[in-house]
């Protein structure tokens, strides 16, 4: 076997791999006979048959598949061995000709490849740009007093709902008839109808009814029943609009009254004692969450704009084009690439590229503990919150963050989450930046009166991270 490589531009290259039948005709009969021990035919015994009839019914299968893992591992072996930095995988060659091993004693397969631009990463580039801490109003604060009033209140039983109730009962996936799906999806559940869990306007179905009573549940979106329901999207997706909540118990919440008891069952060990304090404690957790994550994502877009702006960074633009193709398995094709490939998939790997320069940089590590402590943070934020602020609500919080992990779309996501927060820390901490404090109102207003796409994005992202 001969590998040759051949430059076709500054930043792309085919590679010519000749393979002849004595490089692979050993591993192929090899194959054969492995096939010929366990074969069983009518008028054969097990292991008997004919070598001859094994060629004509195998034969060329398996020379295809040993020939196609040979060239899988030459390639692999050459780019290891000659230290390329390939953008994509190699891709067929436009000019690659058919293989028949029945008439060819040898063939040359051709390959192209991407390599991946050599530049300097200039951190010093990249300066003036605004991060925005964002500071909590007084409706803010209030708005998560109150929720914080609805977990930490008392419950007593309840004969007929309003809208301060805590159900228990069964999710279940009903039919077009509002049926119960025999082997269909069902899970005993808990949910206080003040959450934003149901939509408000489906709300008022459960106001009113007592236990025995069967009502539609109609969540606020997939997202917020995957958490909830602990699912994959794709799997709530499926079920937001087929189920109904079986409702086996009701409770009515007593709120606590706002006193020091108050302040230290939601921030016990800190000795808060005036409401000037808890109120300062409070605002501080609310910039822990997903509200300042949005204006960390926008701070994030905008470093990345200047730093493709102040990099030129060259790409093997056809090569990308033919892979990007390629990669789609259909749903892409040569004419949409054309249309948004210099605003859209040039700049996306441009910026891959330079992220990738960057976590070298900062040598940012994920660990599991990371993953962990943001599973919990999540599920904190999303319906569990009554479960902070205790060992046994810490060690349910471990198992619930635990069993969720098991996903690896839910990993996956989680992973991601905690590697964009931890690379925005960095740029904040290392780049030339102007930190401004701002009110959420005025932040998310601001937004809205944006009239690049950006800003529409921004405001989806506010919409989506809320739910």
């Amino acid at each position: 076997m001969e590998i040759i490589r051949e430059n076709t531009g500054e930043m792309s290259a085919q590679l010519r791999i000749k393979v002849t039948r004595e490089d692979y005709l050993e591993k192929i009969e090899k194959e054969l006979k492995k096939l010929q021990k366990d074969m069983v035919l009518p008028g054969f015994r097990k292991g008997k048959v004919p070598m001859g009839h094994v060629k004509r019914l195998y034969g060329q299968a398996v020379i295809v598949e040993e020939v196609n893992k040979m060239l899988s591992d030459a390639l692999q072996k050459y780019i290891d061995e000659n230290h390329l930095d390939l953008l994509g995988y190699p891709l067929p060659g436009k000019d690659s000709k058919p293989f028949d091993p029945e008439l060819q004693s040898e063939h040359e397969f051709l390959f192209d490849i991407g390599l991946a631009p050599s530049f300097e990463l200039n951190m010093d580039a990249v300066s003036g740009i605004t991060y925005t801490r964002l500071i909590p109003g007084n409706e803010d604060i209030e708005k998560e007093i109150e929720n914080y009033r609805h977990q930490f209140a008392k419950v007593e039983p309840q004969e007929v709902s309003n809208e301060n109730s805590i159900f228990e009962g069964t999710l279940v996936e009903v039919n077009e008839n509002g049926e119960p799906i025999e082997g269909g999806f069902s899970i005993q559940r808990s949910f206080h109808l003040h959450s934003d869990l149901i939509s408000a306007e489906d709300k008022t179905a459960f106001v009113g009814v007592k236990a025995g009573d069967k009502v539609p549940f109609k969540v606020s979106s997939a997202a917020a029943l995957a958490k909830y329901a602990e699912i994959s999207e794709e799997k709530a997706d499926s079920l937001k609009d087929k189920l109904y909540f079986a409702i086996e118990d009701i409770k009515q919440e007593i709120l606590p009254d706002i006193n020091e008891e108050f302040f230290n069952q939601v921030f016990p060990n800190q000795n808060l004692q005036t409401e000037e304090d808890f109120r300062k404690e409070v605002a501080q957790r609310i910039q822990l969450g997903w509200i300042q994550r949005i204006a960390d994502q926008r701070f994030l877009n905008d470093v990345a704009d200047r730093f493709i702006e102040t990099h030129d960074i060259p790409l093997p633009d056809e090569f990308l084009k033919r892979w990007i193709v390629a990669n789609s398995e259909g749903k892409i094709t040569q004419e949409d690439v054309e249309k948004e490939y210099d605003k859209k998939y040039a700049k996306g790997i441009r910026w891959e590229l330079i992220e990738s320069r960057i976590r070298e940089k900062a040598n940012l590590e994920i660990t599991h503990d990371d993953l962990r402590d943001r599973m919990k943070r999540d599920l904190i934020e999303n319906y569990f919150g009554f479960l902070r602020n205790s060992a046994e609500g810490d060690a349910r919080l471990d198992a619930l963050a635990a069993d969720m992990l098991k996903s690896e779309e839910q990993s996956r996501k989680v992973y991601d989450e905690v590697s964009e927060e931890k690379l925005i820390a960095f740029l904040r901490d290392n780049l030339q930046v102007n930190i401004v404090e701002q009110s959420i109102n005025e932040y998310f207003d601001s937004l809205k009166k944006q009239p690049s796409s950006k800003g529409e994005e921004q405001t989806e992202n506010m919409e989506n991270a809320e739910q």
